[in-house]
């Protein structure tokens, strides 16, 4: 059984720096909405005393406050420093970059499209929160049709751009039927190069594949998008977020297994899963 790693997996530069900047805290801080969509992490978090709330209320007066890497509303920094409290802002840095987009052009007139993984996803949530919640949302899974465009006019200034995990197959998608149908818009290649780099080398691994591992959490918008363009190419795809939840009994043929991992996934649980992979490799050889 050979085994390949794809060069991407794991924490990507925007998720290590939010972690890195929560883990830094003192007991008794919080985090604005889980730092990242990865169970593991918030639950490491709050072992040392670092609570994630979803709910500003929930957040004592003077208190510190690192910003999920998702980002959030503008109105939420408004709201949080009316509290007087210390905000660490976590934000990635490519999530910021889509903020200053829908900002600056809300601003200049332009009607907002925004392309998500969902409209309750936190990131689609906090882009939207940046043009007063008036962008057309349209969800990475949802057919591009006519209706969903209907209040538009074929001549409106119209500025697109993609939440940064969404699927580039999807984005170019959207790009083609704006370009077709309306006059004026404009359209910000957004999608960040580590999900691009992922999503790209997952496609070419699972073609080549007898079986691939994705490693995740169910949360996270693109450790779902790793499954799905696995699945599309390799039948024999699992997905995982714990050693224990491995089916090894569905690799024990397998010529060549794959192993892809979301960008908010541990070193330590990639790791983890490929040590007990190359075990089970190791006991068939020794047969």
């Amino acid at each position: 059984m050979d085994i390949f790693v794809t060069q991407n997996a794991g924490f990507c530069v925007g998720v290590r720096r939010a972690v890195g900047l929560a883990m830094a805290q003192n007991s008794g801080s919080f985090t604005y909405g889980d730092i990242v969509n990865n169970s593991k992490v918030v639950r490491e978090l709050e072992e040392k005393g670092i609570k994630s709330v979803s709910d500003i209320s929930d957040i004592p007066n003077g208190a510190t406050v690192v910003i999920r890497a998702h980002g959030v509303p503008k109105n939420d920094y408004e709201k949080l420093m009316k509290k007087n409290v210390k905000i660490i802002d976590g934000t990635c840095p490519s999530v910021a970059k889509v903020q200053k987009i829908v900002s600056e052009y809300y601003l200049k007139g332009y009607k907002i499209v925004i392309l998500g993984d969902k409209k309750t996803h936190p990131e689609t949530i906090g882009n939207n929160g940046w043009c007063e919640n008036k962008a057309i949302i349209i969800e990475n899974n949802q057919l591009i049709m006519n209706d969903a465009f209907e209040e538009l006019d074929k001549n409106d200034r119209i500025c697109a751009v993609a939440c940064t995990t969404v699927s580039q197959e999807k984005w170019n998608e959207l790009k083609d039927f704006l370009n077709r149908n309306f006059e004026n818009a404009e359209s910000f290649d957004t999608i960040c190069n580590a999900t691009k780099r992922a999503q790209d080398e997952a496609a070419q691994m699972a073609m080549d594949a007898d079986a691939m591992i994705v490693i995740g959490d169910k949360k996270s918008s693109n450790s779902n998008k790793l499954n799905d363009i696995c699945r599309a190419r390799c039948a024999n795809t699992q997905f995982v977020n714990d050693v224990n939840e491995v089916d090894f009994g569905a690799l024990g043929t397998c010529g060549k297994v794959g192993i892809v991992a979301g960008l908010s996934t541990t070193d330590g649980l990639i790791g983890e899963i490929c040590e007990e992979i190359r075990a089970l490799n190791k006991m068939i050889n020794d047969k």
